[in-house]
């Protein structure tokens, strides 16, 4: 069960109402495309495990101390899962702790923001009398990305691994 969806914020509305009516400036247009691409990818991983259990939480913020955002958090069997959405497509290759585009794309700090979400996600549970194991992934989202890295890494899903992550979360069980 969904206890939380995604909402656009008051600017994305702004961005989307105005769109295709004046000529948007080279930032916003930008801020625009990067919006519908994550937003496509998140919506394909809420609409693919709407069916199956667990409390899930789509798009939230916490602050503790400081603000981390959260693609999707799933709360099954005693634990707090973490995912992080990425909808990138093409080739992208992993050089240590980073990852890059065939077309040399730097994508800044992917593991350092998944961390950070991590500690503060953790954080706030055990600030709060919680003692929950949280497990935090980036997921791959799209089949039309491939991956390429030296050795795997458990915190990484590819697309290929999406629907067992989905179905690790039977429908019907509670999340305790």
């Amino acid at each position: 069960m969904f206890l939380t969806r995604h909402q656009p914020s008051e600017y994305i509305h702004y961005l989307l109402a105005a769109d295709k009516r004046v000529a948007l400036s080279q930032a916003d247009d930008r801020v625009l495309k990067n919006y519908l691409k994550g937003y496509e990818g998140e919506k394909y991983f809420y609409e693919r495990s709407c069916g199956y259990g667990g409390l899930k939480l789509w798009d939230v913020s916490l602050m503790s101390p400081g603000l981390a955002q959260y693609d999707f958090i799933h709360i099954y069997n005693g634990k707090v899962y973490h995912f992080d959405i990425k909808n990138y497509t093409g080739n992208v290759r992993r050089v240590g702790q980073q990852f890059v585009s065939d077309g040399d794309y730097y994508y800044q700090d992917i593991f350092s923001q998944l961390n950070r979400a991590d500690f503060y996600l953790s954080n706030f549970l055990r600030t709060h009398g919680f003692q929950n194991e949280v497990i935090s992934r980036i997921v791959f989202i799209n089949p039309q990305l491939t991956l390429i890295e030296d050795a795997p890494d458990p915190r990484i899903v590819k697309p290929s691994q999406v629907e067992q992550v989905i179905h690790f979360f039977p429908s019907g069980l509670s999340a305790q």
